[in-house]
């Protein structure tokens, strides 16, 4: 018995799965109550009998909804070889970046040459060195290899129409999160498909949207030197130097204007800084706050509702926004709903999600730049937020600051106002410096655009050097806006990085000052 078909049937053994029924393994029958800031790695205690007492609800165990602390994900584990878009040894997708508790999802999957493989699926978040919590597996399957399309000619957008191989439907009992299926092979190659589960019925403190416009936006796939594009690159045949053979090299000009999120990530099937948000996803939850899970996608559809949560967070670089988006999270702020920006580059480019050809809505992303968009009708056209072609509305007007720079390298953030309640208990003196923090891209206040809120605090202003060796300075914004909300933005794309284990206590604490601020104004009442 192989290695694959042993783990698969322990798997089925212990958890139920049989074919697309997915269950999990149940782990210690100690209850935790649903909601609340239920630690991972505390010690699970009974819930509190409701008043008046009606027969109890049949309790959900911790492992049950969080998955088990467990190794088998990492792409550096003994014995695993990362798979290559050169070879595309095993590569997928999912058919959607988000699932319901209760709904179905489908994976598609395609290996260089016929062969078994198992997907495994994972929940990121806090679970010690493991760093995600594993919930099951696929039977083992036969893998064979599909067709890698050519660029739409026009749009460049490569769409895969790869058969599903399996199916998931997420059990209701799990936790909302940032899941990986992991792609592993018997002979060692393997990938990752994102995807994101909701809760869509639960109120919580906060919801972190996951930037998956801006994740496709720069996926190259496949990063083979050949049929890749992203909205950045295509690969175009170039001589380096006089009388030189032409070689396929990255060119700006031959990039897509639409990209398909029915195809894999490139490589190994990791999105461009999903770090940012599995990092801040794992603090979150270390610290006790209650989150929910969602992506672009469904704050463009409108699944996420604003109002049962104190703040909307946006923990990762999240640069492609639709109208749909920002129309929402604008309305948000005047419910008194707090907007949390962890980055930097936020809200810059203005993109369509059309539907594609059957129907389907956020599986097509669409960002002509400075192309002529004639399919986008006026003020709809897609470009810079902040000028024509784009709709001439500003980032800065939502969020408080806007994107000023590619950083040469990182540079200390430098404290302003240090007698903010932002600050309280760091220690922080005025104009103190906080290595390393402001790094990649950078946000700054632009004097001849107002803000659209309240009260501005600017609580860091950070001088620093661009690529094109241009002197800016980097801010770091806080608005208290009338209606109770606060829309904060780091101003660094790094800012995330700075709460994981080898960050700063004092960039830990003063966001956790922040979002203790935000439920105190507005405690969204749990279920």
């Amino acid at each position: 018995m192989s290695k694959l078909r042993r783990r698969a049937v322990l798997a089925a053994m212990a958890s139920g799965l049989a074919g697309g029924t997915f269950l999990t393994t149940t782990g210690s029958p100690a209850p935790r109550p649903r909601g609340g800031r239920a630690v991972p790695g505390d010690v699970p205690v009974p819930a509190p009998a409701p008043e008046p007492a009606p027969a109890p609800t049949p309790a959900v165990t911790e492992a049950k909804r969080r998955g088990l602390p467990g190794h088998g994900w990492k792409l550096t584990d003994p014995g695993i070889r990362a798979s290559s878009d050169k070879r595309l040894d095993i590569t997928g997708y999912a058919s959607s970046t988000s699932v319901n508790l209760g709904e179905r999802l489908e994976f598609h999957v395609s290996m260089a040459a016929r062969g078994r493989y198992q997907i495994d699926i994972f929940r990121m978040g806090h679970y010690g060195a493991e760093e995600a919590g594993w919930l099951g597996a696929s039977p083992v399957l036969d893998g064979v290899r599909q067709t890698v399309p050519s660029p739409r000619a026009g749009s460049g957008s490569i769409t895969c129409e790869w058969p599903s191989v399996w199916a998931l439907t997420v059990p209701r009992d799990w936790m909302s999160g940032n899941y990986l299926g992991v792609l592993t092979t018997e002979d060692g190659w393997r990938s990752y498909v994102p995807f994101v589960v909701r809760d869509d019925e639960r109120r919580a403190e906060l919801c972190v949207v996951a930037p998956t416009t801006t994740y496709q936006a720069y996926n190259l796939w496949p990063k083979d030197m050949r049929k890749g594009k992203s909205l950045y690159y295509g690969y175009a045949l170039k001589a380096t130097t006089e009388g030189a053979t032409p070689t396929r090299q990255l060119d700006y000009t031959v990039r897509a204007v639409e990209v398909s999120f029915d195809r894999p990530y490139a490589n190994a099937g990791r999105p461009s800084n999903i770090d940012l948000d599995w990092t801040f996803g794992a603090w979150a939850e270390e610290s006790g706050y209650d989150v929910v899970y969602a992506t672009s996608q469904d704050l463009h559809e409108g699944r996420i509702d604003p109002s049962r949560y104190a703040a909307l967070v946006f923990a990762g670089h999240d640069e492609y926004w639709s109208r749909e988006m920002r129309q929402r999270a604008t309305d948000a702020v005047a419910a008194g709903t707090s907007l949390v920006f962890l980055s930097a580059n936020n809200v810059y480019w203005h993109v369509r999600l059309p539907e594609v050809g059957d129907g389907r809505t956020g599986r097509l992303l669409t960002c002509y730049k400075g192309r002529s968009d004639e399919g986008g009708e006026l003020g709809e056209r897609t470009g810079l937020w902040r000028s024509a072609p784009g709709p001439e509305d500003p980032e800065q007007r939502l969020l408080g600051v806007q994107f000023n720079g590619i950083l040469a390298r990182p540079v200390p953030l430098v404290v302003q106002g240090a007698d903010h309640w932002f600050w309280a208990g760091t220690e922080v003196q005025e104009g103190d410096r906080i290595e390393g923090v402001v790094g990649a891209e950078a946000d700054g206040v632009s004097p001849d655009v107002a803000h659209s809120h309240g009260t501005q605090t600017l609580l860091a202003a950070s001088p620093y050097t661009t690529t094109s060796g241009v002197e800016r300075t980097q801010h770091t914004s806080l608005i208290e806006a009338p209606s109770g909300a606060i829309i904060f933005a780091a101003g660094s794309l790094i800012w995330s990085r700075f709460l994981g284990a080898e960050g700063d206590d004092r960039i830990r604490r003063a966001t956790g000052n922040l979002l203790d601020r935000v439920l105190a104004r507005r405690r969204a009442p749990l279920t």
